[in-house]
């Protein structure tokens, strides 16, 4: 074996040690995807985690793009017959569709909004039930994914499914800090100060009286913070927000 496979399997396991050992899912896939790039060329990319109750996916990360909290396969161009196989699986959207690549070039709004031109799928299965999925893309004008790139996924994939199970059996929800949310979401400077209030356990009169705005204006801030965070509840808000950066 030649001294850059050696060197390149040295930075394979230390990506594999970042999996397990970086406890929230989302500073996992910024370690992930920073890793990955020493390897494999891509201009964006998210991590889903697969919520079976709902059928769809929830974000943990996005690089690059304004990724949707919630989406479908549909929306992210995953072949369907792809995942009933159940089993995990790195692809090109260029393998498995010719035409259809075309198609989903033209008529995919989330490629179409992006100038996404090909994407990487990487479809995690653990125990025959899916946990989540990684997409790579690469803009317009750009060469597709070549055969090395997916065999650096194929080495990543069993221990990221591994790792996503664990998320989605245990039903850990995704939390962000403050400063996550304000550059996630867009909150607009006030947003954000109602928002720290409320995780401050203050009601509507404490932060009308902390701010010197009224009630009424605090109430609209607070609707515009729920349809940004796509939740409708304070509950909900805990369960999303951390309390402390």
């Amino acid at each position: 074996m030649s001294e850059s496979w050696y060197g390149k399997l040295a930075v394979i396991s230390d990506i594999i040690l970042k999996i397990y050992a970086t406890h929230q899912v989302g500073d996992m896939a910024n370690r992930l995807f920073e890793g990955m790039r020493m390897f494999v060329d891509f201009d964006a990319a998210d991590l889903y985690l697969y919520n079976e109750a709902e059928e769809n996916y929830t974000l943990c990360s996005s690089l690059q793009y304004h990724a949707k909290e919630h989406t479908t396969s549909e929306e992210l161009g995953i072949d369907q017959s792809l995942l009933e196989k159940k089993i995990n699986l790195v692809y090109r959207d260029s393998d498995y569709m010719t035409e259809q690549l075309e198609n989903k070039k033209s008529h995919n709004s989330m490629y179409r909004r992006n100038q996404f031109q090909y994407g990487l799928h990487m479809l995690l299965v653990y125990e025959a039930k899916q946990v989540g999925v990684i997409n790579l893309y690469r803009f317009m004008g750009k060469p597709d994914f070549d055969y090395d790139e997916l065999s650096v996924c194929n080495m990543l994939k069993e221990h990221l499914a591994l790792r996503l199970s664990s998320e989605v059996m245990a039903g850990i929800e995704i939390k962000y800090t403050v400063s996550e949310v304000v550059d996630r979401f867009g909150l607009t400077p006030r947003e954000t100060q109602v928002l720290k209030n409320m995780l401050a356990g203050k009601d509507n009169y404490q932060i009308s009286d902390d701010m010197m705005i009224s009630t009424f204006t605090i109430k609209k801030h607070i609707l515009n913070i729920y349809r940004k965070l796509e939740i409708s509840s304070r509950t909900q808000l805990f369960k999303k927000v951390k309390e402390y950066e």
